[in-house]
């Protein structure tokens, strides 16, 4: 005779399992850093927040893309050149990380992106602009 699991205990070790992936499927994942090492109010927020963490996942790709057109090394002296990354932690550090709620955050976000789709059209593939 097969014993198994009568009815309410499967039941039961479903309804544990959906809560377990509901738990994993709240969790935001930012792109630009790792949530599970957030500390900063705002870093916080993006990660807890679904739109700012697909707006920073967008700004990630984006950056990247441009990153990877204008940085380089200088031919002559060597030196690392990086304006779109000088560029970035600057915003970050006296824009977004100024942010004290998820609207400022959205709006800081959403104009970073326009202004780096603007300011570095010439980095980016026509589909990116």
């Amino acid at each position: 005779m097969n014993v198994g699991r009568s009815a309410p205990n499967r039941l039961l070790t479903m309804a544990a399992g959906l809560c377990m992936l509901s738990a994993f499927a709240n969790q935001v994942q930012a792109a630009g850093f790792n949530c599970k090492y957030a500390k900063s109010h705002v870093e916080k927020l993006i990660c807890t927040d679904s739109r700012l963490s697909k707006l920073d996942d967008e700004m990630n790709v984006l950056f990247d893309k441009i990153e990877g057109e204008t940085a380089g090394h200088d031919g002559e002296t060597g030196q690392v050149i990086d304006p779109a990354g000088k560029e970035q932690k600057h915003w970050r550090e006296t824009v977004r990380d100024a942010c004290i709620d998820a609207q400022c955050l959205k709006s800081a976000y959403t104009g970073r992106l326009a202004e780096m789709r603007k300011n570095w059209a010439e980095a980016l593939d026509p589909d990116d602009q």
